[in-house]
């Protein structure tokens, strides 16, 4: 699982620093966003090892696998943390890139 969200967070997050200046304010998004992107990934790894249907608890018949019922929820909460962070295509368009430094003219310099 290290991997996977060694891998996530190097294709993302430095894009997102540079194109929307994603601050350190904001890296617990991030990091949710990679978090859970790992977490179905694992559950789908997961799913695909053991099939859709195992063993009950009790041995008997096949039943339906209890992860399943997690893809749904978090597959939602990625889109969701995808778009807080400008990763879907219509957040991206709302997002503006960091502004260049003033010449100085600050008020507050």
């Amino acid at each position: 699982m290290r991997a996977d969200a060694a891998n996530i967070w190097a294709r993302t997050i430095p894009a997102l620093v540079a194109s929307a200046g994603l601050t350190d304010t904001q890296a617990l998004s991030a990091v949710e966003y990679v978090m859970t992107a790992v977490q179905l990934r694992e559950v789908n790894r997961q799913i695909s090892a053991d099939g859709f249907t195992v063993t009950g608890a009790r041995g008997e018949s096949k039943v339906r696998h209890p992860l399943l019922s997690s893809v749904p929820q978090l597959r939602m909460a990625l889109i969701r943390l995808a778009g807080e962070l400008g990763l879907t295509p219509s957040a991206a368009t709302k997002l503006s890139s960091p502004e260049a430094e003033d010449s100085g003219d600050e008020i507050w310099d």
